[in-house]
């Protein structure tokens, strides 16, 4: 029992996962707000803005940052990670026509 424990307090998943969560909140009141209409599965489904994904990797990397120093290898792979996600989101938003890219 003490590998959930070690799962639910490590603070590089508490911080993703609440990321995540408050991604998918805003997610859920931003398409509210633009198609004047409720949908709750908003807090489960992928796509939109802002992205969950993007959300999730680039807090790792932040805590990695943070908890770890800027010179870590922790921070390096993190952020190697969100780098390739975020880019990856932006790409497909491109693609999807869903969103423009604005230098």
């Amino acid at each position: 029992m003490q590998w959930f424990i070690d799962i639910i307090t490590n603070p590089y998943i508490v911080v993703g996962v609440s990321s995540w969560a408050l991604a998918q909140v805003a997610k859920m009141i931003v398409y509210w707000v633009v198609n004047k209409k409720f949908d709750i599965w908003r807090l489960f489904g992928d796509g939109g803005m802002p992205s969950g994904h993007s959300a999730t990797v680039v807090s790792v990397a932040t805590a990695c940052a943070l908890f770890n120093g800027f010179g870590s290898f922790q921070f390096a792979i993190s952020f190697i990670l969100a780098i390739i996600v975020c880019h990856d989101a932006t790409g497909v938003r491109l693609e999807t026509g869903k969103q423009t890219l604005v230098i």
